[in-house]
């Protein structure tokens, strides 16, 4: 005992630490202050990195000290009536296997005394700790740091078998939070085999997030299993703690239940509101190996997903679309929205299936209903843009109304392919060097008599308005896209009373429509003139009137070649005699 209260007891403890921990420890100054309770001071700690390590010091203190029940001692699990730190770095990281390097020697040792815990098993009793200026820094496998600032921690319980106490205060990549938590007890945390009671609430500046549940390793975060809420006013605070640069002022709230298993974690049974929209659904994430992806699995159904509102604060650029050329995230995704809102769109019952990587968006499954019937689509994204359309059973009345025609002024279903080929990036810059097709076919309908008559140019529309509605056998439509200008023919129409052709373009890039149409001599009455109507101006603002020409002999367009359409479309023709 004599000995003991004069020796220098730095060296055995630096080779006691470092035998257990297969790792370098050193202090620069250790003493003991021998009574009950044991005082015990040391300055400038230094614990060893991994070999692998980026940084040569995983833990660096310059302060401790600590007043431990001497009894708790002999009973091997030291019991810390107070502990005052601070000026603790802390530097976390993993090798290419997933192995941290807070994994220390084999990490098999259960229970027992441990000047540094390597587990829960080993973890003492802090009945009143403090401790100030800490900076915990966790290099994720792509290389990101993120770095966890305490200015202050607080732990408390009454003993060993009570609930725990823990507040803390600091900031997240530089985002200010709060930390409020309840434990169970130390003598539950060192029962390896038992899942750990804890309850935390983590808060920002304008966002709140709470947990209730359990973890079977409480310092990795691991084999959690519990309830998780999230309350934040203001989304960007949020954002800007995991590094989105992005403007988001509008809430979001989540309930869902988190689960983590090693890389594998999952956000199930999800139910919350973002901006003004219900939404309910899960996440599920596994994380990357270093230099390997992320992987992300949604499924989410939006009641409103409003997108000019949650990209009001953003920049309103022309529309791009490009994959993007770098991405630590692999992601797939299926979204149901009850009501779909961008720019001019406006859709129902809309769903997607995508998936997107570095270089490549895929939007595998797109459709939603449109004007009576649906809407199919494809779409990959890369250093081109390909798309593929089919639309089928859409109702013509309500597609004409939304041009401005009248109800009932044509009637029947509309089936069509459409096919796209373009460079990726702004959306009008690659529209100039598209290349595509599309078929529009429509059987059996009808057209109001007066529209027959004036696209005829029947002398009889000067004096009378004819009533009804004639039969239409067929109409249907072929476009080929080049650069961006689309050629229309044949464009035909067969109805009771007239047979009507026409023809002309549409360029894509510049909104611009000029068509023309001519009833067939035969198949009018003798009244009509048969003269050609022009259809021209911008999308916006069309217009038609007589043909400047109308004195020559109008050809119209000459038909796409077969080799260009493929066999959707050649399914479309040759069900159709319009197109035949």
């Amino acid at each position: 005992m004599l000995w003991l209260t004069r020796a220098d007891l730095k060296p055995i403890a630096e080779k006691a630490a470092s035998d257990a921990l297969g790792r370098a420890v050193a202090a620069d100054n250790f003493s003991i202050g021998w009574g009950d309770p044991l005082h015990i001071e040391l300055s400038n700690l230094r614990v060893a990195n991994a070999q692998w390590g980026s940084d040569e010091q995983m833990i660096a203190l310059k302060n401790f000290s600590a007043d431990v029940e001497l009894a708790s001692l002999w009973r091997g699990m030291p019991i810390y009536r107070h502990l005052r730190a601070d000026g603790l770095k802390v530097v976390l990281e993993r090798n290419e296997q997933g192995i941290g390097n807070w994994k220390f020697g084999s990490d098999s040792s259960r229970g027992g005394f441990a000047l540094i815990p390597k587990n829960r098993t080993q973890f003492p009793t802090l009945l009143d700790m403090v401790l100030k200026d800490a900076l915990i820094t966790y290099r994720t496998y792509a290389d990101n740091v993120l770095r966890i600032q305490l200015d202050n921690v607080a732990i408390a319980s009454s003993d060993d078998v009570s609930p725990v106490a823990l507040k803390a205060a600091g900031a997240y990549n530089n985002t200010p939070l709060g930390l409020d938590a309840t434990t169970a007890s130390f003598r539950e945390l060192r029962v390896a085999e038992k899942p750990f009671k804890t309850m935390f609430s983590l808060f920002g500046k304008t966002a709140r997030l709470k947990f209730d549940g359990t973890q079977m390793e409480p310092l990795d975060f691991e084999g959690v299993d519990g309830a998780l809420n999230l309350n934040a006013d203001e989304l960007d605070n949020l954002l800007a703690s995991f590094g989105a640069d992005m403007v988001a002022r509008y809430p979001l709230t989540v309930d869902t239940h988190l689960t983590r298993k090693g890389d594998h974690w999952e956000l199930t049974r999800a139910k919350g509101r973002l901006d003004r929209g219900a939404f309910s659904g899960q996440l599920i994430l596994d994380e990357g190996r270093r230099g390997a992806s992320d992987h992300v699995t949604t499924d989410l159904s939006f009641g409103r997903l409003d997108l000019d509102r949650l990209l009001a604060s953003q920049p309103s650029d022309e529309p791009h679309l490009s994959a993007p050329k770098e991405s630590s995230t692999i992601l797939d995704t299926h979204l149901r929205a009850g009501q779909f809102v961008y720019r001019d769109i406006d859709l129902r019952d809309i769903e997607l299936g995508g998936h997107l990587e570095s270089g490549l968006v895929q939007i595998e499954t797109l459709r939603f209903p449109f004007g009576g019937g649906r809407v199919l689509a494809d779409i990959d994204i890369a250093e081109r843009v390909a798309a593929a359309v089919t639309v089928n059973g859409i109702n013509v009345d309500q597609l004409a109304q939304k041009f401005g025609a009248t109800a009932g002024d044509l009637t029947g279903e509309i089936m069509g392919r459409f096919k796209l080929d373009m460079p990726s990036g702004s959306l009008r810059a690659a529209l100039s060097q598209s290349q595509g097709a599309a078929v529009l076919s429509m059987g059996e309908g009808s057209i109001r008599r007066a529209i027959l008559e004036k696209m005829s140019t029947d002398l009889r529309t000067l004096f009378r308005e004819k009533e009804g509605s004639a039969p239409i056998k067929c109409l249907g439509g072929v476009m080929m896209l080049e650069n961006g200008v689309a050629i229309v023919a044949p464009l035909r129409l067969m109805a009771k009373g007239a047979v009507v052709n026409g023809g002309g373009w549409v360029d894509l890039a510049k909104r611009q429509v000029d068509l023309e149409v001519r009833s067939e001599r035969k198949s009018t009455g003798f009244f009509a003139l048969d003269l050609p109507i022009r259809i021209n101006g911008s999308f916006d603002r069309l217009s038609a009137g007589l043909a400047a020409d109308s004195a020559k002999k109008w050809v119209p367009p000459a038909p796409p070649k077969a080799a260009a359409l493929d066999p959707d479309m050649h399914q479309l023709m040759s069900g159709n005699p319009c197109l035949n």
